[in-house]
């Protein structure tokens, strides 16, 4: 890859258009249910469902070790701020959330306390803490230095969770109306604010499946098993604005995700493409195809100009301007 990709673009409308699959891995026999990248951008982490974890050299868009999660399943996987450790959710056997080294393969710790399926996963971006959501059981707030939960609060329902960027403030997405937002710190106080958006989702018609914080933190971006996604502002919790056309036949989970720079909206959907919006105008502004099936995670380099994207295969996005730089 191009060194000057790490901090010399500027992503545009047109820019997008010229987005194309640099390396395509065939690594799971299922699609992918999430993918992370390091907080370097450097690497790339994959679950599957087929109970597999693979891990890659983003940079040099090279696949360096497949491990399985046969007896756990894997699920909501995402990279400590070490590159070389993951947290991520099961789903079978147990509802503890693993701990894994990836290097030598080896759980480096068990979070036990869910009593049924966790539904969410989401870390700090500056601290060693993280939360977990379950269905009809809790949130739970968790530091990685030690199993025990630091808090915790019962939920009935269907609970997700995310952080704000700068991980002083979360959000809990409760049963596809209820938006409460936590200072992690006084996490027993209870919520600072609570948004009803009970006429919001009457409107859309919407059944919500995740929940992101913009990287300014100015918006929350909510997303459905419908063909669109919310964006509510995070600060009065009105809904701003509906983006529309995201294809869902068949009411998957497709959960969509901001560009670093807070201007673009990316999901997949089942028309084997990742659809991207314009945030200000909430505009489709592409459809970037070349998928084989259902494009069931999506997410956008932290550092290079480079978005990820899977369904069976993965595959690696970047600006055809930029891959002919590298030839």
């Amino acid at each position: 890859m191009d060194q000057s990709a790490q901090i010399s673009y500027t992503l545009d409308p047109t820019l997008f258009t010229q987005f194309k699959i640099n390396k395509l891995f065939h690594h799971n026999t299922k699609p992918l249910n999430s993918l992370d990248f390091s907080n370097d951008g450097i690497y790339l982490v994959t679950a599957g469902n087929d109970d597999t974890l693979n891990y890659y050299n983003a940079y040099e868009a090279k696949h360096l070790k497949k491990l399985n999660s046969k007896k756990y399943g894997i699920n909501n996987i995402r990279f400590t701020h070490h590159a070389n450790n993951v947290l991520f959710t099961s789903t079978k056997l147990t509802n503890d959330i693993k701990y894994l080294s990836i290097h030598d393969n080896k759980f480096l710790a068990f979070f036990k306390g869910h009593k049924e399926r966790v539904t969410s996963l989401d870390r700090s971006p500056l601290q060693d803490v993280f939360l977990t959501a379950a269905v009809n059981d809790s949130v739970r707030l968790w530091d990685i230095r030690t199993v025990a939960c630091q808090a915790a609060m019962n939920i009935l329902g269907y609970p997700r969770v995310a952080f704000d960027a700068t991980g002083k403030i979360f959000a809990v997405l409760i049963n596809s109306r209820i938006i409460r937002l936590y200072d992690h710190r006084k996490f027993d106080k209870g919520p600072f604010n609570t948004f009803d958006l009970s006429d919001a989702r009457a409107e859309a018609d919407s059944d919500w499946c995740g929940i992101e914080f913009s990287p300014d933190e100015k918006d929350i971006l909510v997303s459905t098993r419908k063909e669109h996604h919310l964006l509510v502002d995070a600060f009065t919790g009105e809904k701003k604005m509906i983006l529309r056309g995201n294809t869902n036949a068949h009411h998957a989970v497709f959960r969509a995700t901001f560009t670093p720079d807070s201007k673009f909206v990316l999901s997949g959907c089942s028309e084997s493409c990742v659809n991207v919006w314009e945030r200000s105008s909430c505009r489709k502004i592409q459809s970037l195809d070349g998928h084989a099936g259902c494009v069931s995670a999506v997410k956008f380099n932290p550092v290079y100009c480079m978005l990820a994207s899977g369904c069976t295969e993965l595959a690696l996005w970047q600006p055809c301007v930029q891959l002919e730089k590298q030839q």
